[in-house]
């Protein structure tokens, strides 16, 4: 059974901007406690980093908005419906289950994979702009923005190595190495360039550019 009470969630403590006219390396933001009530309102799925990634196309047409009653309005695509939401003795989060109107959404929907998301939840962290929730596999995390014109994309590099990316005009959320990092937007410098501790992303038309240390990922391409 899920009782309806709060969950504890993790706040971005955003860090003070230097004013200093040559660039800083911001500080990463970290996840720490935050009160509940950060995770009420409405988040969009973006889509889902890890042992099975996916990428949601229009992140608008799924959304749960959690209330403080412990309840959670459910958008999958064409279809409504609602949850219990809560946690369990274990204090893990969990929806309940999910009742929907039964309408045929498009061809391109993903419905089924949205709720199958929500269905595997097992925690929450919220990092001020995004929301993600950590999967029954133990190895997956649902990925959520308050921005519904976010977007999620996975990036394969030389080596094996990769990562997944989620931007917003207000930062971005990186996921490698199994871990997030939240970045934020340079200041003073062009659109699309986002800085957190040892990360940096620019965003350019032609490709997208992490460094590490100043130093970039080489032969990355975007999987979707």
């Amino acid at each position: 059974m899920i009782r309806s009470t709060s969950l504890c969630l993790t706040l971005i403590l955003v860090a003070a901007c230097s004013n200093a006219p040559a660039p800083v390396a911001a500080p990463e933001l970290p996840m720490s406690e935050e009160a509940p009530s950060t995770v009420i309102g409405s988040w969009h799925w973006l889509g889902t980093v890890g042992s099975a990634p996916v990428s949601a196309l229009e992140p608008a047409r799924y959304a749960v908005e959690i209330q403080d009653s412990g309840s959670a309005l459910i958008q999958a695509d064409c279809n409504r419906g609602r949850s219990d939401y809560g946690v369990d003795p274990a204090g893990a989060a969990l929806f309940g289950a999910i009742g929907l109107t039964k309408m045929g959404c498009a061809a391109d929907s993903q419905d089924r994979q949205f709720l199958a998301q929500l269905r595997a939840a097992r925690t929450a962290i919220s990092a001020k702009h995004w929301l993600r929730m950590s999967l029954a596999d133990g190895e997956s995390h649902a990925v959520f923005a308050r921005d519904p014109q976010a977007r999620l994309r996975h990036y394969r590099c030389t080596a094996g190595q990769g990562y997944a990316l989620a931007m917003a005009p207000a930062g971005a959320l990186l996921w490698i190495d199994g871990e997030f990092h939240a970045l934020a937007l340079s200041k003073g410098e062009p659109v699309g360039n986002y800085r957190g501790g040892r990360f940096e992303v620019r965003v350019g038309e032609a490709a997208t550019t992490l460094l590490i240390d100043g130093k970039a990922l080489t032969g990355c391409q975007q999987l979707d």
